[in-house]
């Protein structure tokens, strides 16, 4: 995508749509700055030297977007408020240390003011990781080996997605696989110091990049709503997230152009990732982090593959929960019935999977049978969920996988 591209789709859509809202949240785990809007990316010069005294603004993306021209296109921008920019581009879906490290040691002489991630959430997550190295003079491995939660924030950061799904610019967490091994950071010193929300940014997605990122952002906004801890902060934006995502996720998927619904989801994904900021995930999560390890499933599909499933296995201690999900997700066709509203949600989950093309059980991802009980007390074992509402024993475990096999609701 190149500035005539951008401006040609900024120019399509009514005035306002185009108004960029600068977005405040105190008390709440956000963005200092947070700016929503057709166009917003534009201001990324004037925002990043809002952060800093310097000049020198590093880049970190991946090789996609670099031939998109979005990483050039966001370059121009910062350019053009006399922004000096450095680029990097090798980051990889789910990075490992190494990447980090080259990515560290290429700029660690080069006297960075301030970072910039775009993209997914592998490229924030690295942008996140460089920043605090870089702020804090550390070599990676012994950062993220001694790892202090309660640290002041490195370098400033601006993170602007491309996808609407991981949360990551607005998120406590900066995920890194380490070998086999995936680490899990989280503190208030990873939410960035602005995030831009552009929906234009989004429209280079695939169709299959676009349902997989919505579905990651969906499991967000109901394992927050589902979890232990949840509260009226995290009800507001997780309800709020899910009747943004179930309206639109359809509409991104099929309709690539539509910046409505790209708008959105990407608003609906924010909320989501701040519900889930405050409570925490569910064991949709760790369905996806064994079966990544297993075969490399793309982390928002592991996620979608677990939720329904898990929804139905909560569904006796949250019903009520679930029963207004439905009213959200199903509107006039939801039963007042409570029991039956509920069990309608977890069927309209389903639903909206294979509207977008995706699988809804292990048997349709060829995932052999003879290894779902492996994986279920893998998952138990390694991943366990305290914050799930209903305690979940290793049969229980087994049980849930066997539904997600055969597709038993």
């Amino acid at each position: 995508m190149n500035r005539n591209d951008f401006f040609a789709k900024l120019s399509a859509y009514p005035e306002h749509l185009k108004l960029v809202k600068s977005v405040g949240a105190p008390g709440l785990r956000a963005p200092s700055k947070f700016l929503v809007g057709l166009g917003a990316a534009q201001q990324i010069g004037s925002v990043a030297k809002g952060l800093t005294s310097g000049r020198k603004a590093l880049l970190v993306s991946d090789g996609v977007l670099e031939k998109l021209g979005l990483v050039s296109l966001i370059a121009s921008f910062m350019e053009d408020e006399g922004l000096e920019v450095v680029t990097f581009t090798d980051v990889e879906a789910e990075p490992h240390i190494e990447t980090l490290e080259k990515l560290h040691t290429s700029v660690k002489d080069s006297a960075i003011d301030v970072i910039v991630g775009l993209g997914g959430g592998s490229a924030m997550d690295m942008a996140k990781l460089v920043s605090q190295c870089l702020g804090k003079g550390q070599d990676p491995r012994p950062y993220i080996d001694t790892f202090d939660a309660n640290e002041d924030h490195g370098l400033p950061l601006i993170l602007l997605p491309t996808t609407s799904g991981t949360g990551s610019e607005v998120s406590v967490f900066a995920i890194v696989s380490a070998g086999d091994t995936k680490k899990y950071l989280s503190s208030d010193i990873f939410i960035p110091h602005a995030a831009i929300l552009d929906p234009i940014l989004t429209a280079t997605m695939p169709k299959s990049v676009t349902a997989i990122t919505g579905m990651d952002a969906l499991t967000h906004a109901i394992e927050a709503i589902m979890h232990r801890n949840a509260s009226p902060i995290v009800d507001a934006f997780g309800y709020g997230a899910v009747e943004l995502i179930s309206r639109s996720l359809r509409g991104a998927v099929n309709e690539p152009d539509n910046l409505e619904m790209r708008y959105d989801m990407l608003v609906g994904a924010a909320m989501a990732m701040m519900a889930f900021n405050l409570s925490g995930g569910l064991y949709a999560h760790s369905v996806s982090y064994v079966l990544t390890s297993y075969k490399g499933t793309p982390h928002g599909l592991g996620c979608a593959l677990g939720l329904p499933y898990l929804m139905d296995f909560n569904l006796p201690v949250v019903e009520n929960r679930l029963a207004r999900l439905a009213r959200l997700m199903c509107g006039d066709a939801t039963s007042a019935d409570q029991s039956t509203a509920a069990k309608q949600c977890v069927a309209a989950v389903v639903a909206l999977m294979a509207d977008i093309g995706l699988p809804t059980t292990l048997r349709d991802y060829d995932v052999p049978e003879e290894v779902v009980v492996e994986l279920a007390k893998e998952m138990h074992s390694k991943y366990p969920r305290p914050g799930n509402p209903r305690d979940m024993s290793e049969d229980d475990s087994i049980g849930y996988w066997s539904a997600m096999y055969n597709g038993s609701l």
